[in-house]
């Protein structure tokens, strides 16, 4: 696991958290039947962090698991109704290297 290997990393637990924030509130607009604005506002938002290039100094995993939540986020945002180059669109340089 990251963690073990290359240690603590707060930037990407405080990222990790606003993602199960904007997760919470999609689920309830979903339940609802409203429009997931809020959780489409902090999605956007967070992506905006989701930089593998910023972790290169911690090493491969770290950088992996910054992937791994950039493609989380996409697919989040596709549920709040973007489409996949607006969604694509919101990370760092609108990465499409992510499948």
């Amino acid at each position: 696991m990251a963690i073990e290997e290359d240690g603590a990393s707060p930037d990407i637990a405080a990222d990790v958290e606003t993602i199960t924030l904007a997760l919470n509130s999609l689920a309830a607009a979903i339940g609802s039947g409203d429009p997931p604005e809020h959780a489409r506002a902090t999605l956007v938002r967070v992506s905006r962090d989701l930089d593998p290039e910023l972790h290169a100094h911690e090493g491969w995993r770290k950088q992996t698991l910054v992937s791994l939540l950039r493609s989380l986020v996409v697919d989040s945002l596709q549920m709040t109704g973007m489409s996949r180059g607006q969604a694509l669109g919101q990370l760092p340089e609108g990465d499409s290297r992510i499948s």
